[in-house]
């Protein structure tokens, strides 16, 4: 079984700023379990290959680092643009 990490960075923007941040090419995403709650973003290109990886085959385990710290996760939720087909939002949900 191969890993796939996906580097995440802390996100401080909220209401209308996110709206600037996926102009310039940041997906905004949570990563959450029944104890935790991140708010966090993303480079749109680099979690698009990364996600496309992860359609092709089933022998993955999806990491994200967030602030130093390793997690697996599930992709929870995705919320995609009906025109471009672009994602907009993610939700993971942290397994360990």
């Amino acid at each position: 079984m191969s890993d796939l990490i996906l580097q995440l960075h802390t996100r401080t923007h909220s209401g209308n700023d996110i709206r600037k941040l996926k102009n310039t090419g940041i997906i905004p995403v949570v990563a959450y379990n029944s104890t935790t709650n991140l708010v966090a973003q993303i480079n749109k290109n680099e979690f698009i290959s990364i996600y496309r990886k992860l359609k092709e085959a089933n022998d993955f385990t999806l990491l994200i680092t967030l602030d130093g710290k390793t997690m697996n996760v599930l992709i929870k939720d995705m919320d995609i643009n009906p025109v471009t087909n672009e994602p907009r939002h993610v939700d993971f949900f942290i397994t360990k």
